[in-house]
This record gives structure tokens, sequence and C-alpha cells, in this order.
């Protein structure tokens, strides 16, 4: 219970990707997370106000789940979604990586106070980010592999005109 009457969530949550389980996350650096990068066009280079930015035009924004895998049989096909293996080149160059995109979802473990909040979490449309490094270290350590997902917006009702998204809470 909190000091205040404050609600505080706190709980882990499994993943899916394209239905798969991505197995045991590394806790550590605040990971896994959702991020949200916001785009927006500044208003600047004015007769008054110079260089300064006096506004600026919303142009949207991009979405990203970040997270280090601790099995790596489950992480290694996420990483290179474009070929039978991590070492092929895969695909052939210009392919477009949405028709590669795989739905994420998170749940949330029943038991915890995240149970509810959202109970899980459905991105429809994710891909391997591309400024991702894969990263693998080959020692005596758990090998950990580093992912780094872009949630690519789409329609979230077709039917009932446009509901821009990357995903649905429930």
């Amino acid at each position: 219970m909190s000091v205040g009457g404050e609600v505080l969530i706190s709980g882990p949550y499994t993943a899916t990707y394209d239905g798969a389980s991505l197995g045991l996350f590394q806790g550590e650096g605040g990971l896994p997370t959702l991020t949200s990068v916001g785009k927006a066009k500044g208003i600047a280079s004015t007769n008054l106000y110079g260089l300064s930015t006096i506004d600026s035009i919303h142009l949207g924004r991009d979405m990203f789940f970040d997270a280090i895998l601790m099995e790596y049989g489950k992480g290694i096909r996420v990483l290179w979604p474009f070929g039978s293996d991590w070492l092929s080149l895969g695909m052939p160059v210009g392919t477009l990586k949405r028709a590669l995109s795989k739905a994420l979802v998170l749940t949330a473990v029943a038991g915890t106070p995240a149970a509810a909040t959202p109970a899980t979490l459905t991105m429809s449309k994710a891909i391997l980010a591309d400024d991702h490094q894969g990263k693998i270290v080959y020692g005596p350590e758990v090998r950990t592999i580093p992912l780094r997902l872009q949630l690519y917006a789409y329609d979230r009702d077709p039917g009932a005109g446009v509901d821009l998204g990357f995903g649905v809470e429930t």
C-alpha cells in the first residue's frame, strides 16, 4: 500500500513476437521499454524573434520497443527477419520492411499490480528498427540479445474511418 493513497503500478510482462515467446528479459537498465519519439517542425527564423523557436507543427511520432533477451534460441529469429539465419544477407535489397513486420504482444503477469493496467498491449506492425545494431557476445557469460523493434503506425479500425496508431491496449 502506498503512503499517501497513490496508485503505483509495477509488475513484469511476457512478450510474444509473431505468436512465439521471446522468453526471459534482462531487467536491468529499465528494460523492456516502449519509447515514443515525437516529430515536429519548428517555426523559427522570424523578423521579430530571430532564430528562436516560437511554435512547432506536430508531424507524428515514432515508437520503439527495446529489450535485452536472455534466451538465445528465442531471440535470434527476431534479430534477423530478412533471411534464414543471422549470418545471411537475406531478402533482396529494396524489400519493404512493412510487409515483413509481425505482431508484438506484451501481456502482464497475473497477480501483479500491472495485471490490468493494461493487461495486454498489441502492436501489429513491429520489425527490427532501422538503426539497430545487432551485438551478440560470444563469450563466457549468458548470451544476451539486445533488441530494438520499430512499431509502424497503421489504421487500427479501417471500417470506422481513420484511427491511426501503433497498437491497442486491453
